[in-house]
């Protein structure tokens, strides 16, 4: 079979070219998969085998008459190449070069691709190899993409450390072999950079700023694929008025919530291959945990109809985002409203105790659910009511923590369809509450007062460190002197915790900090974009104060100097110590934990 694909390329090769001096010797496809384009710099792309007969891509850019200045160019970037691949690891991430040269025609860059193949190639194909690539409704055909984008994270993370920008990133730009094992390989930024935006310039020119160029493009760039590859419109991932859980009908909210942050990186983003590796990791873990809970997992109906009382509840709670009629986008919303877990409790009145399962927003009421082929029993709950979680009368002590990839929600009408399928399987809710119920304890014995004290103070350590977080808004920013203004933003969460504590309105302190240096902030001050804690870090700009502006003494305005140029749009964040980055996100984690 090999044997012939050759034949068929060489009598190709021969009717399409009489001579091409850097291409004697290979045998080529008749067509391009990609044609070249001189004007834009785009590569032409063709398959085939090389004079020893292995399997090669060879990638060729159009010369153009008077270019005489690109050959230094690209000289200098083929040394960069081949460096870049003495890279530990750029081996498996990034397809090695085989070959590469000029002549009269064109310039050719021979990659050695190890039996993969472009991206598009599969994607545009029948094959049954790829259904993979196409039943991206399924998790498990989900976890393999972002395996594989794994790969393409930490290719781009070699190329940016090495201050390359790829920019050309699309279904080309990847090879694969669409196996089982995750092999995605990066390639298609060799000299493409150069090429299309220096094609016209004499080589002094060169030396000099060709445009501004950023890796978070490549970020940008990549979540566009991936977003290609999930089949979500580009339309519905950038509009902020879609929430995350409504974007696509299969996609989860983490999922969506990773591209909209690559595609639009915001005042706090500084993306980079580690966090972006550590997100894809935690999307792949939650999918792999729903994958394995699908069929014993907490069983959960929800009573959902346009005129059930919990449908109207949920769209009251979603400011009016979730529709009556919709029960895969009211679901997908409950669904994310008890993530990352749902707390179980229970109350007591008049004698009567009821189990509540308690999101971020709404508590839901559990009750046995009738599936009229059996006797009522908790292998299945059902829910008819909710609440806003903050009018739970006298809920228990201790809550017991259920993650939302253990729970298996079903609107009513397909818990009747699955439910001799799946009832067998399921846990009984009873051993749950059982645990509330015993769940009294005793903190008499010396041992458990001590380990209570520690907690409690530990809990005083972040309250007196988060008072030291000053919520501000930026007022304005001068990229090009590095300045930006901020003055104190009402925060009435931290306003009542310094108040509790017996402390000064937080405006107060943070005005004596600044006049008076008091606070011990000589290594200067972080703005962050939030305290919120249990989503992953994003990068803090560091401020140094510079002077307290001319402004009414009663809303001051505070101008700071920028240690590194960022783009600054206005909006909030806070304001704290250098010394103290990190303290608060850290021990409210470990106090939850």
């Amino acid at each position: 079979m090999k044997q012939q694909r050759r034949l068929s390329l060489a009598k190709a090769a021969s009717k399409r070219r009489k001579k091409i001096e850097f291409l004697d010797g290979y045998q080529l496809g008749e067509t391009y998969l990609v044609p070249p384009n001189a004007r834009s710099g785009r590569a032409g792309i063709l398959e085939g085998f090389s004079p020893t007969g292995d399997e090669v891509i060879v990638r060729e850019w159009r010369r153009k008459a008077g270019d005489e200045d690109l050959v230094e160019i690209w000289k200098h970037e083929l040394r960069q190449l081949y460096r870049l691949a003495g890279y530990p690891g750029a081996s498996e991430l990034i397809c090695q070069v085989a070959a590469a040269g000029f002549d009269k025609d064109s310039y050719y860059i021979v990659l050695s691709p190890s039996q993969r193949r472009p991206l598009k190639v599969f994607l545009e194909s029948t094959s049954s190899r790829a259904a993979w690539l196409r039943g991206l409704s399924q998790p498990q055909n989900r976890i393999r993409i972002w395996k594989n984008v794994l790969c393409i994270v930490d290719g781009i993370g070699i190329l940016h450390k090495e201050g390359i920008v790829h920019r050309n990133l699309d279904e080309w730009a990847i090879l694969t072999s669409a196996g089982d094992e995750p092999d995605f390989q990066l390639t298609g930024f060799e000299w493409s950079l150069r090429l299309s935006s220096t094609t016209d310039k004499k080589l002094d020119d060169l030396l000099g700023d060709s445009g501004v160029i950023s890796f978070a493009r490549d970020w940008h760039d990549l979540a566009l694929l991936i977003a290609r590859l999930f089949n979500i419109e580009e339309q519905r991932l950038g509009d902020p008025k879609i929430a995350d859980h409504r974007v696509h009908e299969h996609i989860t909210a983490a999922e969506v919530r990773l591209l909209r942050d690559m595609r639009a990186p915001g005042l706090f983003d500084n993306f980079n291959s580690s966090q972006v590796r550590q997100r894809i990791k935690e999307i792949i873990t939650n999918l792999q945990a729903f994958s394995v809970a699908n069929e014993a997992s907490w069983l959960l109906v929800f009573n959902l109809s346009q005129t059930s009382p919990l449908s109207r509840t949920v769209r009251e709670a979603s400011s009016q985002e979730v529709e009556m009629d919709d029960k895969d986008g009211q679901l997908r919303w409950i669904s994310d409203d008890l993530s990352p877990s749902a707390m179980l409790v229970s109350t007591e009145h008049d004698g009567r105790k009821r189990f509540w399962l308690k999101g971020r927003e709404l508590a839901f009421e559990l009750r046995q659910f009738d599936s009229r082929k059996r006797t009522p029993s908790w292998r299945m709950a059902f829910v008819s009511k909710g609440i806003p979680k903050g009018e739970l009368i006298k809920p228990s002590e201790v809550e017991v923590p259920i993650r939302v990839d253990a729970l298996r929600l079903f609107d009513i009408g397909k818990a009747h369809e699955a439910f001799d399928r799946v009832i067998d399987k399921a846990p009984d809710w009873e051993t749950l509450f059982s645990t509330l119920n015993s769940s009294d304890k005793d903190f008499s014995s010396p041992s458990d007062r001590l380990v209570t004290g520690f907690h409690l103070l530990h809990a005083i350590d972040v309250a007196l460190a988060a008072t030291l977080a000053f919520p501000v808004e930026i007022v304005s920013h001068q990229s090009q002197e590095r300045t930006i203004n901020l003055k104190y933003r009402r925060d009435s969460s931290l306003e009542r915790l310094s108040s509790a504590l017996g402390m000064e309105h937080p405006a107060e302190r943070l005005a004596q900090a600044l006049a008076e240096e008091e606070l011990d902030s000589s290594d200067g001050w972080i703005l962050s974009e939030s305290l919120n804690i249990g989503r992953t870090s994003q990068s803090n700009i560091e401020l140094e104060f510079a002077h307290l502006s001319e402004e009414p003494a009663d809303d001051p305005l505070y101008t700071f100097t920028e240690q590194l140029g960022v783009n600054i749009p206005g909006r909030k964040g806070y304001l704290q110590p250098l010394d103290l980055v990190g303290t608060v996100r850290r021990q409210v984690f470990e106090t939850s934990g």
